[in-house]
């Protein structure tokens, strides 16, 4: 069966950013999630936090790379698909100047959840967690400020476009 086609290109754009809203919204709200995950180690009182259990860790590290993979393998392709219905070049530029940083971001993520995402790690190196998720804490904090250009560049943007 052949999909049904636009009759015009207002429409592809619209269907476009439209899709693309609701990608980020579903993502968003997973980094909400995964900060409220972040402050929960943080939040134990006064003193110095008591270590999280590591079932706690481990959710933590599934909800981390998931999120770091979505804004790799499916955000920032919908993005520059949007720059492109929009007919957007700059857009290109942007994401190649901040895709580098983008990139040691998500090492610095993944690096924690190798370290930290099986049990018997957990037992090892459990008195180096907190030097371990502050460090984590101040990358994540990095990625959302280049992510939330990239959306208000390559998204935003185009919010009033997509009714004309």
């Amino acid at each position: 069966m052949e999909e049904a086609q636009p009759s015009n290109a207002t429409e592809t754009t619209a269907a476009v950013w439209n899709s693309v809203e609701q990608v980020l919204e579903k993502w968003l709200g997973e980094r909400r999630q995964l900060l409220v995950f972040y402050c929960a180690f943080g939040q134990q009182g006064g003193g110095a936090p008591p270590l999280p259990r590591w079932l706690e860790v481990r959710r933590f590290c599934q909800v981390l790379v998931d999120y770091v993979s979505a804004g790799h393998f499916e955000i920032y392709d919908q993005l520059i698909h949007e720059a492109e219905a929009f007919d957007d070049p700059d857009a290109a530029d942007l994401v190649r100047g901040l895709y580098p940083d983008l990139h040691a971001t998500t090492q610095v993520a993944l690096d924690f959840n190798d370290k930290y995402a099986t049990e018997e790690f957990w037992e090892n190196r459990s008195d180096e967690f907190l030097v371990d998720i502050s460090a984590l804490g101040e990358s994540l904090s990095s990625r959302f400020e280049l992510e939330d250009q990239l959306i208000a560049r390559l998204h935003g943007a185009h919010r009033g476009e997509q009714a004309v």
